[in-house]
């Protein structure tokens, strides 16, 4: 898919100033798109991919799937896009997802709006005249009242240093840049680095059809089945008829399911070990993420709850493994949960190693020590390979914005979150007027697009108002950035993803001093609660050229297109 930008002024004529420029075309950034576009702004999206799809445009590996309910994680803004595309697995992989995404942006019109391999590399506000000047690696320059990061959560690969990467003679692929050409690894001899989600998903994936396999593990991770299956014409049928149920169950729960619409499972302080032990296995026997929300609730903190259930996956770990000393290298020993736990599918991940060519290299205990033209070579020994591939995570939350040059008021971002970022209700950070983040920092952890959508929907009524009030400047304010970051804080506080150095604040990347942690814990649902109220109280916590707006011209989100462009 190759587009244009709608139009270009000619040579006589004032630029032509945007209402809004939308910066990347991931799931968050299409329906950020989708509703000022529908809004009746004049607006654009640009890409650095060749594709659109964002994270399902660049992880195209062998075994890229969904670990949310794909009828869960698509738009709900198309009643009959939802209804019309027929997903034909209850965890649909990435050639599925890819399509149905290019078809959700032909659905909503917004081909032509958007223009690929075009990355953003710089960001200057023009105070004087409100006006954002944007500058891509193609020697464009976009101007536009404001501008939508929506950069993603996991975007930017992190590549380890190893030295001598560059020697080696086979080929090297990150996940997180698969190419889209096939790679066929049938046959070879290939070395997976990195065993968290893309790790396990790729190693299980190919495990089968490769002559050897060499998983090199740095920390082992709380892999559980995802439970995969084909869905039924029955369930399709119900799933086309539940499209407003399912959605406002999903943005009422806790991560964006719908499934926490469970019973509680009971108190795990009066629970006999039997008992105890049943709910463990018939939650491990359940879909997904089920895992944790119909688990005990106690299983969210690090506790006795959270280490009773990891005795439990530690045993199942040692049922699937033949061999018992590989099997302990298998279990982690941080808490479930304190890192995003891994889903398997297929054969199972932890069944590939019982196959006579798979093999586990720990690097704690056997260090890489170098790339060599045929391979990688450790403290011990020497794999020779054909393939090596990075299953290596990402400079996380944060990382793409890392990579651009954006500067308000002689202030630059990336020196105003050193520390880790500040922002009011993930939305805007004080001092970068007319610029609001997407899915950024700071907002809901759980089913990405839906913990996307109620920000997405906010950011257009606040340009939508700003416009109809003919004001300059939308920004937040240091005291209202200082409170939702405490917010954030304490909503982490106490669970063991909150208790634990992960890639939600930033402590995966090697020399990088952990951060707050990035992600609203609180749940969803609360975090709608945060952004209706400032909605109907006239959008609290956001300035319209300096002065709060007392009652919102509309209040609720501008859905009908009515309003005309304003550049």
């Amino acid at each position: 898919m190759t587009t244009t930008p709608k139009q270009a002024a000619s040579p006589n004529e004032a630029p032509r100033i945007l209402d809004a420029l939308v910066i990347g075309c991931g799931i968050a950034g299409i329906y950020q798109l989708h509703k000022l576009n529908q809004a009746g702004l004049d607006v654009r999206a640009v890409d650095a991919a060749e594709g659109i799809g964002g994270t399902w445009w660049w992880n195209r590996y062998p075994g890229a799937r969904f670990d949310s309910p794909s009828y869960l994680y698509g738009f709900f803004a198309s009643s009959k896009l939802y209804r019309e595309w027929r997903w034909s697995e209850r965890y649909a992989g990435q050639p599925e997802i890819e399509a149905y995404l290019n078809n959700a942006v032909r659905e909503f019109g917004l081909v032509d709006l958007i223009t690929l391999n075009t990355r953003v590399e710089s960001m200057r506000f023009d105070s004087e005249r409100a006006v954002w000047t944007v500058r891509t690696n193609t020697g464009e320059k976009v101007e536009t009242r404001f501008v939508v990061p929506a950069l993603g959560v996991l975007s930017r690969p992190l590549v380890p240093e190893i030295t001598g990467v560059e020697k080696f003679a086979g080929r090297v692929h990150h996940t997180a840049r698969w190419p889209k050409e096939p790679v066929d690894l049938s046959g070879k001899r290939v070395a997976v680095v990195g065993v968290g989600a893309s790790g396990v998903q790729i190693a299980t994936e190919i495990a089968s059809e490769v002559d050897e396999l060499v998983v090199f593990q740095k920390s082992p991770q709380w892999v559980t089945p995802l439970h995969n299956e084909d869905i039924s014409e029955d369930e399709f049928a119900q799933i086309q008829d539940s499209y407003d149920e399912y959605h406002e169950q999903a943005m009422s729960s806790f991560m964006g399911f719908v499934e926490t619409y469970l019973a509680a499972p009971g108190d795990f302080a009066t629970h006999t070990s039997q008992q105890r032990r049943e709910i463990f296995e018939a939650v491990y026997n359940m879909h997904g993420f089920l895992k944790v929300l119909a688990n005990y609730p106690e299983v969210f903190a690090a506790g006795e709850a959270n280490e009773a259930f990891c005795a439990f996956l530690a045993e199942k770990i040692r049922e699937r493994v033949k061999d018992p000393i590989l099997a302990e290298k298998l279990i982690p020993d941080h808490p479930f949960i304190s890192k995003r736990p891994p889903f398997d599918s297929g054969s199972g991940y932890y069944e590939i190693f019982n196959l006579p060519h798979v093999k586990l290299v720990c690097t704690p205990e056997t260090p890489i020590v170098r790339i060599t033209e045929s391979g990688i070579e450790t403290t011990k020994e020497h794999f020779d390979l054909d393939v090596i591939v990075f299953a290596t995570g990402f400079h996380a939350i944060t990382g793409e914005y890392e990579t651009i040059d954006i500067e308000a008021h002689g202030q630059k971002l990336n020196n105003k979150w050193a520390d880790g970022p500040q922002t009011y209700l993930g939305i805007q950070t004080p001092g970068f007027p007319n610029m609001f983040f997407v899915n950024g920092p700071q907002v809901p952890g759980g089913n990405v697009p839906r913990c996307a959508e109620p920000g997405s929907d906010l950011i257009t009524d606040l340009i939508v108002e700003s416009l109809k009030r003919d004001a300059s400047v939308v920004e937040t304010t240091t005291e209202d950035a200082k409170a939702w970051t405490a917010i954030v804080a304490e909503s982490a506080h106490g669970t063991a993803l909150g208790s634990a150095n992960n890639w939600q604040r930033g402590a995966n990347v090697p020399g990088k001093k952990p951060v707050p942690f990035m992600l609203y814990m609180g749940g969803l649902n609360n975090y709608v609660e945060y952004l209706n109220k400032s909605r109907m109280s006239g959008f609290e916590g956001f300035l319209f050229d300096g002065a709060k707006a007392s009652t919102p011209s509309s209040p609720k989100s501008v859905t009908d297109g009515s309003l005309a462009h304003h550049s």
